[in-house]
């Protein structure tokens, strides 16, 4: 049998080595008894020895974000993560430890996004507290449990969509579109902007269901989003109002803007070849919210419903402001 011959400085050094390994599984195991939940994150728990900015962590946690195990300094610091994290999290995962560290809150605990090797972003949940301070009272060690919540992240969002978005075009629903239009309202009585509403439908659309049948009908209604979308600004707002009603919120917009605006569109849709040589119109609406201050938001859209109607009134494919 070959045994490993070292120097004696050598030697030394791994018993150093393994001495430092041995004090923080210890602190490790201290601060796992002294935690008041017992269960542990799906990608295990963790200790910061807040000295020595020494972090002792399950490997899954580095493993998840791309690294392997031997790419990872085995006593690596909190700036390994906190490096990593999503420039919209870091000031607030940051005070967030800082004021557990001082007292503050009873335990750290936030959801953040952390950059992946390749990266990308994974959403984390992270969860801990002091567990040994000095006869001083500054924090020593911090033990915590970490999970993996990106696919509940990716949950919500889907959730949240679906609560905002039309499901047949992708644009605002008729509540998210009310949503934006208060908020601009609101905006409005601060600073003055003015700003339009703008409501449109589509001239005998019910000619095209019945010809056409509904599927023909529903690929109408996407094309004209897509030509409406490409058409308005990135700080305007579109929505779905109805089953073939549209509404456009122009922000920082005058009555001649929105005209303009509106008479773009018009144009965009009478010119495009739809299925079936279908030949496409829209009456528009225009209402100036600038001049609404002392009304609310259903007398507004009230008005731009008006206008449209008058539209229709006067032969169809046409605005009225």
């Amino acid at each position: 049998m070959k045994y490993e011959t070292c120097s004696k400085s050598e030697l030394i050094q791994k018993i150093a080595a393994l001495d430092k390994e041995l004090e923080m599984l210890r602190k490790e195991k201290e601060s796992y008894e002294k935690l008041d939940y017992p269960w542990a994150g799906n990608l295990g728990r963790w200790v910061w020895d807040v000295k020595q900015n020494q972090v002792s962590c399950n490997p899954k946690k580095f493993e998840a974000i791309g690294f392997k195990r031997e790419e990872v300094d085995p006593y690596i610091g909190y700036d390994f993560f906190t490096e990593r994290l999503h420039t919209e999290d870091y000031a607030r995962v940051m005070e967030n430890m800082r004021a557990h560290l001082y007292g503050e809150i009873e335990a750290y605990e936030v959801e953040y996004r952390i950059r992946c090797k390749d990266g990308s972003y994974k959403w984390y949940y992270d969860r801990g507290v002091v567990t040994k301070r000095s006869t001083s009272g500054q924090p020593l060690v911090v033990a915590g449990i970490v999970f993996d919540i990106s696919t509940q992240k990716e949950i919500e969002e889907k959730l949240r969509r679906s609560a905002q978005e039309d499901a047949l075009t992708g644009i605002m629903n008729r509540r998210a579109i009310i949503v934006f239009l208060e908020k601009e309202m609101e905006r409005f009585k601060r600073t003055q902007s003015p700003f339009c509403l703008m409501m449109f439908d589509i001239d005998h659309f019910k000619r095209v269901n019945d010809k056409y049948g509904h599927l023909v009908g529903d690929e109408v209604i996407q094309q004209i989003t897509k030509l409406i979308s490409n058409e308005i600004r990135q700080v305007d707002g579109v929505g779905r109002y109805g089953g073939e009603e549209f509404l456009v919120v122009m922000t920082d917009c005058t009555p001649d803007s929105a005209h303009i605006l509106a008479k773009r569109i018009k144009d965009k849709i009478q010119q495009h070849r739809f299925s079936n040589d279908l030949q496409i119109t829209v009456s528009i609406g225009i209402s100036d919210c600038s001049s609404c201050t002392n009304k609310d938001i259903e007398e507004i859209i009230r008005e731009a419903d008006q206008k449209m109607y008058v539209s229709k009134a006067n032969g169809r494919n046409c605005i009225t402001t």
